[in-house]
């Protein structure tokens, strides 16, 4: 006998039998709860596992109605979905960005800003950005005629010996930031567009959590979960409403049940199935 049984015998007097045990979901005047559901020839019972109790006689019982229903549910992210958003939102900001300020410098300040802004935040979170991107590896993805790689070179040859590279690139990308950040002010007078600068930031943060998280947010899925809702109004205006599974047969034992209560001179329940 499970240990559910065994909760709702415990609440039934001496000579009254339990005919079932259904699994539902219970929805009256409070939230929906998962509760168990007895079923004797003489009340209904839902016991849910914190200790909630509800009781209802059938002679109480004045209509019951019961319908299939599905709802679908939605679970798990997809990264891709986040990307799209992600650059959606910063491209949107940028747009704002621009509409709202009249100088034509504010745009570029402000992608400076934001460029320089992400360059720190990487390098915080990831001191071994400057061993992963380095010169070498640069010089083989350019085109032969930049000498973009070769002013860099001379640059790494011109810093001190015991020089930390790590942190010269944060210090320079954080000032650059700084410097930046303090000109689109400056040259801005019009506060929207420093509110501008949040749905980028958002924009990029999503963007870098996708890619972060790839493996992770590997696609939504979507579930369809049947039931059967039935739906039980009493004498005294309150209304149960049990979602059980598609193929109990809860709806038809009430009826039958609660018609042979009614059977001495009360009203005929109505008994409705869809």
């Amino acid at each position: 006998m499970s240990q559910t049984t065994e909760r709702l015998r415990d609440c039934l007097l001496a000579e009254e039998p339990l005919q079932g045990v259904y699994a539902a979901t219970l929805s009256d005047d409070s939230a929906p709860k998962e509760v168990s559901v007895g079923v004797t020839d003489r009340r209904l019972l839902c016991l849910a596992d914190d200790g909630t109790f509800l009781d209802v006689g059938y002679d109480a019982i004045c209509a019951i109605r019961s319908r299939p229903e599905s709802t679908f549910t939605y679970r798990g992210n997809d990264y891709r979905l986040l990307l799209g958003g992600g650059a959606g939102l910063s491209v949107l900001g940028f747009v704002a960005l621009v509409a709202f300020s009249s100088n034509p410098a504010v745009p570029v300040l402000a992608l400076a800003t934001v460029g320089a802004l992400v360059a720190t935040v990487l390098l915080v979170w990831n001191d071994r950005v400057a061993e992963l991107v380095t010169l070498d590896a640069l010089d083989e993805r350019t085109a032969a005629d930049f000498d973009g790689v070769d002013a860099l070179r001379r640059v790494e040859r011109a810093l001190p010996a015991r020089a930390d590279g790590h942190r010269l690139l944060l210090s320079v990308s954080a000032l650059v930031t700084v410097v930046c950040f303090a000109g689109t002010v400056a040259l801005t007078a019009n506060s929207l567009v420093l509110l501008s600068f949040l749905p980028m930031l958002t924009g990029i943060g999503l963007v870098e959590y996708a890619r972060r998280n790839a493996d992770e947010l590997d696609g939504i899925e979507i579930r369809r979960e049947r039931a059967r809702n039935v739906r039980i109004s009493t004498a005294d205006g309150r209304t149960v409403t049990l979602a059980v599974d598609p193929s109990a047969e809860i709806d038809r034992e009430l009826g039958r049940l609660t018609a042979v209560a009614a059977r001495d001179g009360a009203v005929q329940p109505i008994s409705a199935r869809a």
